[in-house]
């Protein structure tokens, strides 16, 4: 009796809704000459870029399931914001001074860039238009779904018509940025005990 009182319980434990839950942030910083990182609250993190030159980072946070999500803020330049989020194959890591979309790095890769792209989403050399470009001080979110295998971006939250689909693998969520004085801060790094995203209109996949 007792041993199925406790099988009860651990069944009721399962039912109850997760909560969600935040994870520390940290890159891996392979160019400390051409990026600093910072604590702003204990939470968020600023990188700030040193140098004119291209640099893609990843977090060191593996993602291989459950769904996830990272909120960002970019300030660049007035006119031209040369910057991107997005995700790569844990198994694959980018070499100092890389271009987002330059190959053969590109196929392991996706992404979502700022006003300076055109077009400005990437999926593994792949490219797409339709979506709105963010600018400077943003909120610019993206949510992996790896139970779907989902990539969806959220601009000021609201949810981006492109998405990737297809993915079934480990992941790290990553960014870019190139303009000396350039600013990307991440506001947070969550796992989502509940997909935020919705079914669109018109929307479109790009498959991983």
């Amino acid at each position: 009796m007792k041993q199925e009182n406790e099988k009860l319980k651990e069944e009721i434990e399962k039912l109850k809704p997760k909560p969600n839950q935040d994870f520390p942030i940290q890159i891996i910083n392979q160019d400390p000459s051409d990026l600093e990182f910072a604590d702003i609250d204990g939470i968020q993190k600023r990188i700030t870029k040193k140098q004119n030159k291209y640099n893609t980072v990843s977090l060191s946070q593996v993602m291989e399931d459950g769904i996830w999500t990272m909120e960002s803020e970019f300030q660049c330049s007035p006119t031209n914001v040369n910057a991107s989020i997005g995700i790569v194959k844990d198994s694959f890591n980018f070499p100092v001074n890389t271009h987002p979309n330059s190959s053969p790095y590109n196929q392991n890769i996706a992404f979502y860039a700022g006003s300076g792209w055109s077009p400005n989403i990437f999926c593994k050399g792949q490219s797409e238009t339709s979506t709105i470009k963010f600018g400077n001080n943003q909120k610019v979110r993206q949510e992996l779904d790896l139970q779907k295998g989902t990539l969806h971006f959220f601009l000021e939250n609201v949810q981006q018509p492109v998405f990737i689909q297809g993915i079934r693998e480990k992941a790290r969520f990553i960014f870019h940025m190139y303009d000396t004085g350039s600013t990307c801060t991440i506001r947070s790094l969550k796992k989502l005990a509940t997909p935020t995203t919705v079914q669109l209109a018109g929307e479109k996949a790009v498959q991983w």
